[in-house]
């Protein structure tokens, strides 16, 4: 664990399960702004599943990796927050927990019916659109787009992807396309790289 996580960060750890946000003791000696920092890496590392040498609070099962994604708890293991739960499960392409209560009419449900998290729902209905696509690039694991009827476009360029700037696309069939439009669409998720591999590069970017 990182050596910023002293007594306070440590002290903040065992808070946060009882305290709403923005608690913070502050001993003797430490700056407000020293605090915070400490108790927002502490937070960075609790969303990311850092604090994986605890034991459930619930079953005492350990360790486990925390979830650290509302509205899930990250001091409760998996086992636990599916139990008697019939709105939560586990996603069948990532593994994380999701839950169908919350979203807009018919999302949960769908969620639900194919037991995938909104972020691998995303990623499964990009794969028959991006794979073979013209106009989604895939480069070094991300997705970009364009608009391949009018690649290059007028006009303010504060209104265009990535300011305007103007980027060759050097497909891997051969093609060379240059636009001024061109938007990124993130990165593609390490257990969807096998459907949507690299299909370009970047020859020049200006």
């Amino acid at each position: 664990m990182s050596t910023v996580y002293d007594d306070v960060a440590r002290d903040a750890r065992d808070d946060h399960r009882h305290n709403p946000p923005g608690f913070a003791r502050r001993p003797a000696g430490k700056s407000a702004a020293r605090v915070e920092l400490e108790v927002e890496e502490y937070r960075h590392d609790a969303q990311f599943g850092a604090f994986d040498e605890r034991a459930c609070i619930t079953c005492g099962a350990g360790p486990f990796d925390g979830q650290g994604r509302q509205p899930f708890r990250d001091d409760v293991c998996k086992q636990c927050q599916l139990k008697d739960n019939p709105e939560a499960f586990a996603c069948v392409e990532c593994g994380n927990l999701e839950t169908a209560a919350g979203w807009m009419p018919g999302v949960g449900a769908k969620l639900l019916a194919s037991k995938l998290c909104h972020s691998c729902d995303l990623w499964a209905g990009r794969v028959d659109k991006i794979a073979g696509s013209t106009s989604h690039p895939v480069v070094n694991g991300r997705c970009y787009s364009y608009d391949p009827k009018q690649p290059m476009r007028g006009g303010d360029k504060s209104f265009l992807g990535h300011g305007g700037r103007e980027f060759v696309i050097a497909w891997a069939d051969g093609r060379k396309v240059t636009t001024n439009n061109l938007w990124c669409g993130g990165d593609v998720p390490d257990h969807f790289r096998d459907r949507l591999p690299d299909t370009a590069t970047f020859e020049a970017v200006r």
